[in-house]
C-alpha cells in the first residue's frame, strides 16, 4: 500500500522441475492470478495467468548457462519483474 493505492493479489502456482541429466535441468511455473485493486476507478477483481520456462545447463564445476522465459502480460499485477523461480 502506498500513495493512495493498495493491491491484494491471490496466486495459485504449479512448479515442475525436470532433471534431464546430471548437467541439465528444465523448470516450469504456471500461475493463476486474481487481483483486487482498492482504487476509486477500479472495476473489481481481475483474473489472469502467468508462466515461466527455464533451462539450466552446467558447463563445469563453477559455471552454469541459464535461459528463462517469463510472461506475465496477461496478469493483473503491478510489479511484473517478480520471478517465483527464486522461491524454494
Amino acid at each position: 500500500m502506498g500513495g493512495n493505492m493498495s493491491q491484494t493479489t491471490g496466486t495459485y502456482s504449479n512448479f515442475i522441475n525436470y532433471k534431464l541429466s546430471e548437467r541439465m535441468n528444465f523448470n516450469t511455473g504456471f500461475h493463476l492470478i486474481q487481483s483486487q485493486n482498492n482504487l476509486a476507478n477500479s472495476s473489481g477483481p481481475q483474473m489472469g495467468i502467468g508462466y515461466e520456462l527455464g533451462m539450466e545447463y552446467k558447463l563445469g564445476p563453477n559455471s552454469i548457462f541459464s535461459l528463462q522465459v517469463i510472461n506475465y502480460s496477461n496478469a493483473p499485477i503491478l510489479y511484473r519483474s517478480f520471478s517465483p523461480f527464486n522461491v524454494p
